[in-house]
């Protein structure tokens, strides 16, 4: 729900300045098969060492950021990369983005979803081979 600055000043809410967050790991669901996998950036061998930073900060579905940062730079206006270009502006900036982990693996934040006829970021692939680990037991998500 929106609250007027008045109703904000009022109640003494205060704005946050620009902070942004994305995940450095996630859950992955293959829709074709419908079994779960679970990524890890920082530990994924199959990521080059020198690619990592985009695959940190290029994947907009695990963003969170204030309403100062949305203000302070606009998310591009461009066909692809506009999640990595949003987040690179902020960081030019001095903005700071922290990336974090799923506090418990058990539990699904997020799992993005892989099917490949309909796919058109390429999801998490390494070449041919398909990056993160494969999960024995269904996270709970949404529960």
């Amino acid at each position: 729900l929106k609250r007027s600055s008045k109703a904000r000043a009022s109640s003494g809410a205060t704005s946050l300045g620009p902070a942004a967050i994305t995940l450095s790991e996630w859950h992955l669901l293959d829709l074709s098969d419908m079994t779960f996998g679970f990524l890890d950036i920082h530990r994924e061998p199959l990521i080059e060492n020198d690619k990592k930073r985009g695959w940190l900060f290029g994947w907009g579905f695990s963003y969170v950021f204030t309403r100062a940062c949305w203000e302070l730079t606009p998310v591009p206006d461009v066909e692809w990369s506009e999640d990595i270009g949003f987040y690179e502006e902020l960081m030019k900036k001095e903005v700071s983005v922290a990336t974090v982990k799923v506090p418990d693996r058990s539990k699904g934040i997020v799992a993005h979803c892989y099917h490949p006829k309909v796919n058109t970021s390429g999801c998490e692939f390494s070449g041919m081979l398909r990056c993160g680990e494969a999960v024995q037991q269904e996270p709970e998500i949404g529960r």
